[in-house]
């Protein structure tokens, strides 16, 4: 299983970034591996974006192959892009 969260540093202590679209990295932990080889940080490229940064943050971590996301708010459209994924929240 694959675990996204939103993260406000590139690095596996950092905080929980609560709005999803504007965090700037996104930890990737799998848990079928060792925590040292199971986690990657993602630099966030729409974190800029003044439009469909949610809807894009969202398609790149489906991309990716998460099977969860941890975050604290997530806009209604990479809400839908998420619930359409069958992607939980």
């Amino acid at each position: 299983m694959k675990i996204a969260i939103s993260a406000s540093e590139n690095q596996l202590a950092a905080s929980i970034e609560l709005n999803f679209e504007k965090a700037p990295y996104y930890i990737l932990i799998d848990l079928d591996r060792p925590v040292e080889a199971g986690y990657k940080v993602v630099h966030n490229p729409n974190v800029q974006s003044m439009n469909n940064a949610g809807i894009l943050a969202a398609q790149m971590l489906i991309n990716l192959g998460i099977d969860v996301l941890i975050t604290g708010w997530c806009d209604p459209n990479a809400l839908r892009v998420f619930q359409k994924a069958k992607i939980p929240i």
